[in-house]
């Protein structure tokens, strides 16, 4: 991406928040949609507040990967760590909602198997050696 693009995203009528969580998606076609995103604020007396926000996603939103390629909006997933600026202007709703102007996806949730091979039984400690019992 174009850095100027996004030196000029950044003024004083804009907030950036980074390493926020997607924690849900709305996705209604490539270009709109809105997501919900979970960050970290640290007070000056060191008391950490988590803060939910609804994004508004619209035809001018630019969607980035860590390589600089452009998505879609329905390309984001919950999970998905995301950098992001967009507007000061938010609603007094639970969660309140801004409009995105970038987001930038940092990391992509990765994919594990659930699934259950056994139970430990028990843990037997004899001399420095563990067996376990499945």
């Amino acid at each position: 991406m174009d850095s100027n693009l996004k030196n000029n995203m950044v003024t004083q009528d804009t907030i950036k928040v980074e390493n926020a969580l997607v924690e849900e998606i709305f996705c209604f076609d490539d270009t709109n949609g809105n997501i919900i995103i979970s960050f970290y604020v640290e007070g000056e007396d060191g008391v950490v507040s988590i803060f939910n926000l609804r994004l508004n996603i619209g035809r001018h939103t630019v969607i980035i990967d860590s390589f600089g390629e452009f998505m879609c909006s329905c390309c984001l997933k919950e999970g998905m760590l995301v950098n992001a600026v967009f507007s000061t202007a938010m609603t007094r709703s639970i969660p309140p909602q801004s409009n995105a102007y970038l987001i930038i996806v940092q990391k992509i949730p990765q994919t594990f198997d659930s699934s259950n091979i056994g139970r430990i039984a028990y843990i037997d400690e004899v001399a420095n050696q563990s067996y376990v019992s499945i």
